[in-house]
């Protein structure tokens, strides 16, 4: 037992010692024009579309997708797209990441890596976070009060997401809460990448990762509800069926055709198993963004994917969520929400009330553009155009 021990902690030992030594060959290995673009588990978000356009586009750099899963890696090879699995060949995989001048990020650095050795890998490459989408809540070094110091996994989640070099911010009203949140001081001002489709018709592969068909209707009134994430122990709100006829009952009675559509946020798949044979829930992991424009009435308790509707201009009915640690900082949509808040008890009257006239046009509006100062279908161009000019400046 005693050998066992001690044979733990000398691997210990020597696994710091080499990274320690990695992250050494990684800050002064030369660099190559690539940028390396890391996502969700599935082809989604922000990262997903600032990467197909830089396959679309020559930048002066080679993108590259990296991921752990390996059934995506082979589709996007397939379609002739750079694309690496992370899940084999260590040595090739760290003899890239030391070469990489510029990595991105749309969730944490920790979450998209998984291992230490691939993060001592990447210490030479400046990483750039785009988030994925702005909103109310809280997060990483804002909840230092709340959290627990003492335990080793939250403060390293503070240490990997505050190791970010750039970050996305799409207008002025969020800077000081990036670096609340992040830490970081360097800011890229452009539109969120995952909103150019809400405005356009999806380019080539767009849609992969994506929904063949999300509503079955083409002629119905499209209701989707996107929640957040739930906490553990709690029980979801979008599983009460009796609030589902409830939603639809002020359509049955104007006599109109009417689809309800439920997708959960990405961390409540915990769920999936027992919603499978629900027809109104959808996966939460596939990408949502590409038929979000067609959508006529988003219902959310505060997710990010709301301020992103904005761009489509359509009615929010919010349900009121207690459990969402909301930020302490200034922020437009704690002052006023862009459309009728409620509790869920009250979804009936909420949404009778906007079927009576949508009294939240002019408000929509100006946080819009008090969210986003630039061209929304422009964002993709404006990021990858700066890597443009950032990467032959990292380069050694």
């Amino acid at each position: 037992m005693e050998d066992t021990v001690l044979q733990q902690f000398k691997n210990q030992l020597a696994k710091i010692e080499y990274e320690a030594n990695l992250r050494v060959v990684s800050l002064k290995k030369p660099k190559v024009p690539m940028v390396l673009y890391f996502g969700r588990n599935n082809f989604s978000d922000n990262s997903k579309y600032l990467f197909l356009d830089a396959c679309r586009n020559n930048y002066g750099f080679q993108p590259i997708w990296c991921s752990f899963n390996s059934a995506l890696v082979r589709q996007l090879t397939e379609l002739g797209l750079n694309a690496v699995d992370f899940n084999f060949n260590q040595a090739k995989i760290i003899a890239l990441l030391i070469k990489a001048p510029l990595c991105v990020f749309t969730i944490s650095p920790n979450e998209s890596l998984q291992t230490s050795t691939y993060k001592a890998a990447l210490a030479g490459a400046q990483k750039v976070q785009l988030w994925h989408g702005v909103g109310t809540k809280q997060l990483d070094l804002a909840l230092t009060d709340k959290g627990e110091m003492t335990n080793t996994q939250f403060v390293s989640q503070l240490a990997e997401s505050s190791t970010v070099d750039y970050m996305l911010s799409p207008a002025k009203t969020w800077d000081a809460q990036w670096r609340e949140f992040f830490g970081v001081r360097k800011l890229i001002r452009a539109g969120m990448p995952r909103n150019e489709v809400l405005t356009r018709a999806p380019f080539d592969h767009e849609l992969v990762g994506s929904f063949n068909k999300v509503f079955k209707s083409e002629d119905a009134f499209k209701i989707l509800w996107a929640p957040t994430y739930t906490f553990l122990g709690d029980e979801p709100m979008w599983m009460n069926q009796t609030i589902y006829e409830r939603i639809k009952a002020p359509f049955v009675k104007r006599k109109m055709k009417v689809e309800l559509i439920i997708k959960p946020h990405p961390y409540d798949n915990r769920f999936e198993a027992e919603n499978k044979n629900n027809p109104l829930i959808i996966p939460s992991d596939p990408d949502i963004y590409p038929h979000l424009r067609h959508v006529d009435l988003l219902i959310t308790d505060k997710s990010s994917i709301f301020a992103d509707f904005l761009h489509c201009d359509k009615p929010i009915v919010f349900v009121k969520n207690k459990t969402i640690n909301e930020t302490d900082q200034e922020n437009i949509f704690l002052k006023q929400l862009p459309g009728l808040e409620t509790e869920l008890s009250l979804i009936e009257q909420a949404i009778e009330s906007v079927l009576s006239g949508d009294q939240f046009i002019e408000i929509r509006a100006q946080q819009r553009d008090q969210a986003f100062e630039t061209n929304p279908g422009e964002a993709c161009k404006e990021i990858n155009s700066y890597f443009a000019s950032l990467v032959p400046e990292l380069l050694i």
